[in-house]
């Protein structure tokens, strides 16, 4: 009986030392992001911001992008924001020191952006509410409505009309007492449109179509490799730095 409860004893003792064994985790495991600017050309208001994420669970890894672009033709507002992410996904490994990607593309999604004063989805809906105007106007038509309203932008039907979109149809009635002085305003319009939808698309091109720090947007292959080293919340990976979230 009492080798018994010696066994018993030893066999109690030995579990209680097995569950005080500290867990061994992987320290790359969790989400972790960076950030980064980068200036277009010389105009300080012509920048992108991308944001990377990158997820390792126990079985799996993430790498998510998202590219804010901010664009200023004339140098007195922004005329142009754009969103731009893609999202790659696949299985991990690593030796300590090395971490080893198998990415495939998930997703990409294109957000053109809002181009101010000239809204994609045409006329600001609020201006239905006014007399005589007709969403097919030209913009010389478009402009001698605007010039002929009574009170112009402070008629009582521009009343469903919000902040920014206001201050959107000031700046445009604006641009519409110029052109109609020297009857330009159909081909003003257009010209200027389409130059500063080239320059956007330009910028956007380029920059999508570079590398930073050496890695794709959003990587995708097997067996892409990293030096990587991990101390307290920040993870260096090959010169890219990410901060634990």
């Amino acid at each position: 009986m009492r080798i018994v409860k010696t066994l018993i004893a030893i066999m109690a003792l030995s579990l209680m030392m097995f569950s005080c064994e500290e867990e061994i985790v992987n320290p790359l495991l969790g989400t972790w992001q960076t950030s980064m600017g980068q200036q277009l050309d010389t105009d300080a208001a012509d920048d992108m911001t991308s944001t990377f994420t990158l997820t390792f669970t126990a079985g799996a890894v993430t790498w998510d992008t998202d590219v804010t672009l901010s664009v200023d033709l004339d140098g007195d507002m922004v005329d142009d924001q754009g969103d731009w992410s893609c999202s790659s996904a696949g299985t991990w490994s690593d030796d300590g020191s090395v971490v080893t990607l198998n990415l495939s593309d998930v997703a990409t999604d294109d957000d053109e952006g809002d181009d101010e004063g000239d809204d994609d989805d045409g006329p600001p809906a609020c201006l239905q509410e006014c007399e005589g105007w007709d969403d097919t106007f030209s913009e010389t038509a478009a402009c001698e409505w605007l010039d002929a309203l009574e009170n112009g932008l402070d008629n009582a039907c521009m009343s469903g009309c919000d902040e920014d979109t206001m201050a959107i149809m000031a700046e445009h009635a604006e641009y519409c007492t110029e052109c109609l002085a020297d009857e330009s305003c159909d081909d003003e319009g257009e010209d200027e449109e389409g130059d500063e939808g080239d320059d956007i698309d330009a910028l956007v091109d380029a920059y999508l179509a570079a590398m930073l720090m050496g890695t794709e947007l959003c990587p995708s292959g097997d067996a892409l490799t990293s030096a990587f080293t991990i101390s307290g919340d920040t993870l260096d990976l090959d010169g890219l730095v990410f901060t634990r979230q």
